[in-house]
């Protein structure tokens, strides 16, 4: 605006200045008045128009200095902002490709540990068997029974470390994860899962991709955490629930037996979105065959208590 007024007032000057000079010559027929008090009352006429009119020029001057100033502070403010904006992504782009270093360095461990393992001398469905005193124990001695017999197994053992520091690393050390938080609350918000799903979830996909799909209900097995308090697997757990660990898992290779029934007592997202008649079929099998439990031992949310009203 300023830059179109102050040559406008300056022609409108020039102007006047030229009107003024031709009313003088015009008053006095082109001659110079001898009278000194015409030229005083002349320059009096100039000095009071004309000096009005370049005062509120100078002032228009100082506001467009004004008005110039404020745009190189405003540009100066806009470029320190996109130099803040810019070395954020570029701290955020260091810390991304910090985190995919290690991961990769991890998953390669990881792999190399199921390659380790020999599938040949491995009974994984062993592991899943019920226990010969099965009608006399309770379900906790169950499970307990079957974690110590899986934990004899020293490559597995192992192996199930891989993957619990690999899971850990993604869960604490993610660029979202600005806090570097790990534990049982934050693991089991599901808020913050589908929200960086992209970001978190994804990596966690890919470790699952790696992992064979008859392994997948002995790592359940193993993960679910014990009211005896000898194994700390409450983060173990809440880790496969968090990114659905177990949704490639067979569900119709499973035994209809104490320990699936245990796998779908104690887990409400690992297995996700499984289609519901699966689910429906498989619950309606271990609620005829262990029916005193389902009276006595369900735990709230797991998925046996999701679908106990529905078959």
């Amino acid at each position: 605006m300023l830059k179109k007024v102050v040559p406008l007032a300056t022609a409108l000057a020039m102007l006047f200045v030229a009107v003024a000079c031709y009313s003088y010559f015009d008053q006095f027929s082109g001659d110079f008045s001898p009278n000194s008090s015409d030229w005083g009352d002349f320059g009096s006429y100039i000095g009071g128009t004309v000096g009005a009119l370049f005062a509120s020029l100078s002032f228009l001057a100082l506001l467009y200095t004004v008005f110039l100033q404020r745009e190189e502070l405003t540009t100066a403010i806009r470029a320190l902002e996109d130099g803040v904006e810019s070395q954020r992504k570029q701290v955020e782009n260091h810390e991304a490709q910090k985190f995919e270093a290690t991961f990769y360095s991890l998953l390669n461990l990881h792999n190399r540990a199921v390659k380790e393992l020999d599938f040949k001398f491995i009974d994984l469905s062993g592991y899943l068997h019920n226990l010969e005193t099965d009608d006399s124990v309770g379900v906790n001695s169950y499970l307990s029974g079957r974690q110590e017999h899986i934990l004899q197994n020293v490559e597995l053992s192992q192996y199930f470390r891989v993957l619990y520091q690999l899971l850990k690393f993604i869960a604490k050390n993610n660029i979202r994860n600005k806090e570097k938080e790990f534990s049982e609350l934050s693991l089991g918000c599901r808020d913050t899962i589908k929200k960086y799903e992209n970001d978190e979830k994804m990596y966690a996909s890919l470790v699952r991709s790696f992992v064979p799909v008859k392994l997948l209900p002995v790592i359940a097995l193993n993960c679910i955490p014990t009211y005896s308090g000898l194994n700390n697997l409450q983060k173990y757990w809440a880790l496969l629930e968090r990114y659905s660990f177990l949704e490639h898992m067979r569900l119709d290779h499973l035994p209809i037996n104490m320990s699936t029934f245990l796998i779908f007592d104690r887990y409400s997202y690992a297995m996700g979105e499984k289609g519901q008649n699966v689910i429906e079929d498989l619950v309606r099998k271990l609620k005829s065959k262990y029916s005193k439990q389902f009276q006595n031992d369900l735990v709230d949310g797991g998925y046996l208590h999701a679908y106990a009203d529905h078959v």
